[in-house]
């Protein structure tokens, strides 16, 4: 006589198994995501990928800004070092230079403090100074 072989509740343990590990995989990669926007957190316009760079040394650029024009002039300060990603863009219209600010939001009647970029990961602090505009005749 042959021994007969009767499930024993085999696949209820393995469909067991498997939503547990379901269960577990979904629960790591949640808390993995959770994390990642709370600890480091990038807002585009960054300075990622930007590849105009300024010296000290060249010629720079004049800024307009609707009815007023700006001269751009390096500041005395040290290059400051920095990643690419944590330099936000400042939004000018209508302007191809682009200036940088180490912070994303700032009040609207302070200036923050203004960068070129100088090379990838250096950026170079200047200042706006009022020039007069010139109109065409």
């Amino acid at each position: 006589m042959k021994p007969r072989n009767s499930p024993r509740g085999t696949p209820g343990r393995v469909l067991l198994l498997f939503s547990l590990l379901a269960v577990a995989v979904t629960a790591a990669s949640w808390l993995s995501a959770s994390q990642k926007h709370t600890t480091f957190r990038v807002s585009w316009p960054t300075a990622v990928g930007d590849s105009t760079f300024h010296s000290r040394d060249s010629p720079l650029p004049t800024l307009s800004l609707g009815q007023h024009q700006f001269a751009i002039i390096p500041a005395s300060e040290p290059i400051l070092k920095r990643r690419d990603d944590r330099m936000f863009a400042a939004s000018l219209p209508g302007n191809s230079i682009r200036l940088y600010s180490t912070t994303e939001k700032f009040p609207a009647n302070e200036t923050p403090q203004l960068y070129l970029k100088s090379a990838d990961g250096e950026f170079l602090r200047v200042n706006l100074e009022t020039i007069a505009w010139s109109q065409p005749p």
